[in-house]
């Protein structure tokens, strides 16, 4: 590490160039943006390329530059007025070239020395910045100790107000996250008491569960995803480390870690280590491990590894790699415990930051919310005391009713401490809202007969238990997904976000007499070390940077003949305004000069290149919203699968009231229509003892819809249940058109329900270029094609491709197929690509939602 000392010598000859530059810099000079870069920005030499490839945009703090580091991590930097004028002004628009030997020559002749860029970089430029900085700014600038910068898509949502336009998921999605969540509640409860020997269970099924089968890359990770959430089912029963297992897996899947991974890596990781992970994990509390016993079992199972040769050796390590990363993501553990496959990489944090705005809009909507309102409360708290305070989600809910108090005006939160001695410690809380919320939670169960070592957050009927654990750790983390649009975000974040914005202040001060108020400050956050205060969570560096940067510039000497250069204010006037108001003139020179107006109108927002959307309020806020189509549609799913009930009632967020209505809709339509003879609905009064499953039998799946069938399942999604009557005729004559066959069918035989069935397909701009339409000698005899041709055209203006086909025993005179690609006249598509088995899915859940909303079947 290269350790930088104060070289006053060397610290005055980078003064005379920012000297230089002030005086005689202009846009006609030979590298004047990179001089300015360096002088004014304190960009260094070995970032100047980059620096000079950048495009500045507009950030509420200033006009930015911003670029990725070789190792990934983000450097942002605040131009000052006089970089942003130069750059405005230079006619030929080449910002990025830099002439090294003018540069040098220039250097040359101010120092009278034989002085390079190199020695700039090396010496110079590094003296005069130690000795106007901070210790952690310092150790940023000069690459010593880097920091990482919130993404553009943070300065996007800050810019917009609005949320990233990635977070639209599916209620696959839905149910990985939930599942999730609740594999983390497993882990972190740590009820369960079970021996070793029973929870390797769970290692071995994930391993089957990770196989690679399947046509294509995301065929193989959705039937993975969907084994490890069947997992997730039980794996509460196997103890906390399967828990914890099924979790990473699911995680890999659905985040992966820094990137999306490939079904083939998912199963390289999980085959390689889950087995060793469950042995050095089970029974270990990692809230309490260190980042040197993280490093001391991984290097436990690394060694175990090393006879099975280089290739595989390096597999698991990246495996461990991806499992602590996955451990820092939702545990908070120390990061430092990662290891190493490539030892060219290094660890990136995840910089990114909750803005207040989001927290705000955050608690508006938890304020309308009308589901469990005790989980509202808890929400609302821990939003709350997280963005204002360092807190670990895991010591939030760790919280007991004894280690609050109550002193005077103030709120003491006493943190038990979960990771280090240094995470003991007080929380002092002086916000009346948080006092007050706390205060009223506290009363509350106290009348629900909780002691003094009951969790704050509990179940009032089983003390040892948190409240709804999975769905309290779901809601936060949807919450922020939701707010930011990014699917990455968790309540991990608000720690990046307290800190980065407490040490914005802190950082801004000065040099190293701040030693002990940094000490303090790590303190304060649960770190040991300022180190990794600074290194993984300050995101905001370029805002003190800045500020220290003016206050280092301030000290040069100016002439008003020198500001009038930069401000274009007369040269007389500045003094006049001087002598007027008796004001110290260089303060006033500076003031000018870092104050100057910039044109902005040549600069452009972050905002502008990224898209964005008006962040949704989660619908699981609301258990009385309307029941739409998309929820029967997977209620169906789930039931035709064989899930539990509790299962599909989580997932789908209905209460009992909802599922009942829609089984008893499902069971009139099938009823009514004979779509499902051997069911034999009649002997039973509920669908609860009725195997579902044999809908596949008679054409119907259920399976995430087919991209043919996409257009129609997004546009019942879009109806409203107002609507939903109007589209009853259309969903019945489907329904008599399917009829009782064993088969996935549709046929077109009936004129009038024919027509019916077509005008509901017109008004859900069906895409008939997809559409085949088969037909026997026998309705060719009764010209039924024809008639079926004519009615196409009526309705769409076209007529679909036609084929004709043998007569078949279970086969319609004349039926209808949906193709996933454009259909050709002398290519008939033929076996699964024109399967109806989907769309007659997405029909029999309109049939039930529209039972369901209207009472009408």
């Amino acid at each position: 590490m290269m350790q930088v000392t104060v070289d006053q010598t060397a610290s005055l000859r980078f003064q005379t160039l920012i000297s230089y530059a002030l005086k005689n810099l202009s846009p006609q000079h030979s590298n004047a943006y990179a001089i300015a870069l360096m002088c004014f920005d304190g960009v260094t030499p070995q970032h100047l390329h980059a620096a000079l490839l950048a495009k500045p945009y507009i950030t509420p703090e200033g006009i930015c530059i911003s670029w990725s580091s070789n190792i990934g991590r983000l450097h942002r930097v605040i131009l000052s007025p006089m970089t942003l004028n130069l750059y405005i002004q230079i006619k030929d628009k080449n910002y990025s070239t830099f002439n090294q030997s003018n540069f040098d020559s220039l250097y040359q002749g101010l120092c009278d020395s034989k002085r390079s860029l190199k020695n700039v970089y090396a010496s110079d430029q590094l003296s005069w910045l130690k000795e106007n900085t901070n210790g952690p700014l310092f150790a940023h600038i000069s690459d010593i100790f880097p920091l990482s910068g919130v993404s553009s898509t943070a300065y996007a949502r800050l810019d917009t107000r609005l949320a990233l336009i990635g977070f639209a998921c599916s209620e696959e999605d839905v149910e990985a996250d939930n599942a999730l969540s609740e594999m983390i509640a497993g882990f972190l409860e740590r009820n369960e008491r079970v021996d070793s020997e029973k929870g390797s269970v769970i290692a071995a099924s994930l391993k089957k569960a990770c196989g690679l089968r399947g046509n294509t890359d995301a065929a193989k990770k959705r039937r993975m995803l969907k084994e490890c959430l069947g997992l997730a089912v039980i794996a509460r029963d196997y103890g906390p480390t399967a828990s914890l297992l099924v979790a990473w897996a699911i995680s890999l899947i659905t985040h992966g870690t820094r990137d999306v991974l490939a079904a083939k890596t998912i199963y390289d990781y999980v085959y390689s280590i889950s087995t060793e992970l469950y042995k050095s994990f089970n029974g270990l509390d990692i809230s309490s491990l260190d980042a040197a016993a993280f490093q001391s079992i991984y290097q436990a199972i690394k060694n175990s590894k090393l006879s099975q040769g280089g290739s595989e050796n390096k597999t698991s390590t990246s495996a461990m790699s991806s499992f602590h990363f996955f451990l820092v993501y939702w545990f908070d553990v120390p990061a430092s415990g990662r290891l190493k496959a490539d030892k060219s990489t290094e660890h990136v944090p995840v910089a990114n930051v909750i803005w207040a705005h989001e927290v705000e809009l955050i608690i508006t909507w938890l304020d309308q919310a009308t589901c469990d309102e005790r989980l509202v409360s808890i929400w609302r708290i821990g939003l709350l005391l997280g963005s204002s305070k360092r807190i670990r989600i895991g010591e939030l809910f760790d919280l007991r009713i004894g280690d609050i108090e109550f002193i005077k005006d103030t709120l003491v939160i006493h943190v038990r401490g979960q990771k280090t001695k240094a995470s003991k410690r007080d929380i002092v809380v002086v916000d009346s809202k948080l006092y007050r919320l706390f205060s009223e939670f506290l009363d509350r169960r106290k009348k629900e007969f909780a002691n003094e070592g009951d969790f704050i957050f509990g179940d009032p009927y089983k003390p040892e238990r948190f409240y709804k654990f999975g769905k309290l750790y779901y809601g936060f983390n949807t919450l922020l997904k939701a707010v930011t649009g990014d699917r990455s975000a968790s309540f991990h974040w608000l720690s990046h976000s307290v800190i980065s914005y407490g040490l914005t202040s802190l950082l801004s001060e000065g040099g190293e007499k701040q030693i002990n108020p940094f000490a303090q400050f790590a303190t304060d956050s649960a770190h040991f070390s300022i180190d990794t205060t600074c290194s993984e969570y300050m995101h905001l560096h370029h805002i003190p940077i800045r500020r220290i940067l003016d206050r280092a510039l301030s000290k040069i000497n100016l002439t008003s003949e020198m500001v009038n250069k930069w401000v274009g204010v007369r040269a007389n006037t500045i003094r006049k305004h001087i002598s007027n108001h008796r004001l110290s003139p260089q303060t006033y020179y500076w003031d000018l000069m870092l104050h100057s107006k910039v044109n902005i109108e040549s600069f452009s927002n972050q905002g502008d290149y990224i898209e964005t959307v008006v962040p949704h309020i989660p619908e699981f806020l609301s258990d009385k919203s309307t029941l739409g189509f998309e929820k029967v549609f997977h209620v169906l799913a789930d039931m035709v699968s064989d899930q539990p009930k509790e299962s599909i009632l989580l997932k789908n967020g209905i209460n009992h009231e909802e599922f009942k209505s829609i089984q008893n809709a499902l069971k009139s339509s099938l009823q009514k229509h004979g779509l499902a003879d051997d069911l034999k609905l009649d002997e039973h009064e509920s669908l609860a003892e009725v195997d579902l499953r044999v809908l596949n039998r008679y054409g119907f799946d259920f399976e995430s819809p087919q991209n043919k069938c996409k257009p129609l399942f997004r546009y019942f999604s879009k109806l409203k249940g107002h609507h939903a009557i109007d589209h009853l005729n259309g969903c019945k004559a489907w329904a008599i058109l399917k009829g009782k066959l064993k088969s996935s069918y549709l046929s077109l035989n009936e004129k009038l329900h024919s027509d019916l069935f077509l005008s509901l397909l017109k008004t859900a701009l069906l895409d008939t270029t997809k559409v085949a339409v088969f037909y026997t000698p026998h309705a060719a005899q009764h010209r039924l094609h024809l008639r079926v041709g004519e009615k196409f055209i009526t309705y769409f203006g076209r007529r679909p491709c036609f084929y004709e086909v043998k007569e078949h025993k279970g086969r319609p005179d004349i039926y209808m197929a949906l193709s996933d690609v454009q259909v050709k006249p002398d290519a008939a598509p033929y076996g699964s690509a024109t399967s109806m088995a989907g769309f007659n899915a997405i029909f029999l859940s309109a049939l039930v939602w529209i039972g369901c909303v209207s009472c009408n079947l």
